[in-house]
């Protein structure tokens, strides 16, 4: 099938990791049995515009991920982005209203996009065995489903594989948990034609939900964009990569794995330096910071490597933290704002 880049619009997705922490030259020499290439054709929604004229899409959104050692905890992106095709609208006719089969041209396009992707991967040297379709709601709910997905195996060699409600939840879940260190509560799923919510607990690398599975509401994001944001922060995507690593791997310190590269010789010497520094707060001898302050901080403000501008997009560190390195780094220059931040507060 010949394909066009014209024929409808893509989109670099704003919310992803930034460009791959490892440089240009190290990806030539990456193992490549470490490279995932994932296509989300599930249910995510976003919220486009203001006001009256904002409205709900969602689209096919694509990525290739870096798991290789020792970054793999942070699930580097070496590229992502997002075509506009909306399974979901595709399904309802404009005039009436009701569902129908997934028209012959969106079909079409979402197999010139799957095959584009396709030669993505093999310039970025993903083996094919490790790119993964994963479809959801607004898949499984068509009323052509399976000869939709026969199709693309036909055209494409790919295999969709189509997550059960069961799975949605507990995949989600490790999506989710993937952006945190350790994470305790409710998660709620804001899709197209539902809304799940799942009770999650992560904390040493154990990702666990309740034993119940997932709630689902059918209450879709038509209903609910007008008063909830869609949730940014971790997916489906993001799920399946985390499931693959081990809990060991999942209990490592977002922050520590980011900045361990540049690390000097020094940084255990500065890190104990600083330890002992801290005046002994009982008669048992331990020197510590406060409690909400971890020795992971303390690490990364030892590496003073917050300017390069990687924790901005390293996934796992919380709001609080990346404050506390901040005040750290400020602080260690007497308050002084560089140029750039003395200039941007002229105007």
């Amino acid at each position: 099938m010949d394909f066009s880049i014209s024929d409808y619009e893509i989109v670099v997705d704003s919310h992803s990791p930034a460009p791959p922490i490892r440089p240009r030259d190290e990806l030539q020499t990456v193992d490549s049995s470490y490279l995932r290439g994932i296509v989300d054709m599930g249910r995510q929604m976003e919220i486009i515009g203001f006001e009256a004229d904002r409205y709900t899409s969602n689209g096919i959104r694509f990525s290739v991920t870096d798991l290789s050692p020792p970054f793999s905890r942070i699930l580097p992106t070496i590229h992502v982005y997002r075509v506009s095709i909306s399974l979901y609208d595709a399904q309802f006719d404009p005039e009436t209203g009701h569902q129908v089969p997934i028209p012959p041209d969106t079909i079409d396009d979402v197999i010139a996009a799957l095959n584009r992707f396709k030669i993505v991967c093999t310039d970025l040297g993903v083996p094919e065995a490790n790119i993964h379709v994963v479809a959801t709601e607004a898949t499984r709910a068509a009323l052509n489903s399976a000869e939709f997905i026969k199709k693309i195996k036909a055209a494409t060699g790919l295999v969709v594989d189509m997550l059960p409600k069961e799975d949605e939840g507990r995949i989600g879940s490790l999506g989710v948990a993937s952006g945190f260190s350790d994470i305790r509560g409710l998660m709620m799923d804001l899709g197209g034609g539902s809304t799940q919510i799942t009770w999650i607990i992560s904390q040493g690398g154990n990702v666990r939900i309740s034993d119940k599975g997932s709630i689902s509401f059918p209450y879709g994001a038509a209903a609910l964009t007008k008063t909830l944001e869609d949730l940014k922060r971790g997916g489906v995507r993001e799920g399946l990569l985390f499931r693959e690593l081990e809990p060991s791997i999942r209990a490592q310190d977002p922050l520590e794995v980011t900045t361990q590269r540049f690390a000097p010789e020094s940084v255990e010497a500065l890190y104990n330096l600083l330890m002992f520094s801290f005046p002994k707060p009982s008669q048992g001898g331990t020197r510590r910071f406060p409690e909400s302050i971890s020795k992971h901080v303390i690490r990364g403000f030892a590496n003073i490597i917050t300017s390069t501008g990687l924790m901005a997009f390293t996934r796992g560190v919380s709001h609080e933290d990346r404050a506390r390195l901040a005040l750290m780094l400020e602080s260690r220059y007497m308050g002084e704002l560089p140029p750039r931040e003395i200039l941007l507060s002229i105007y």
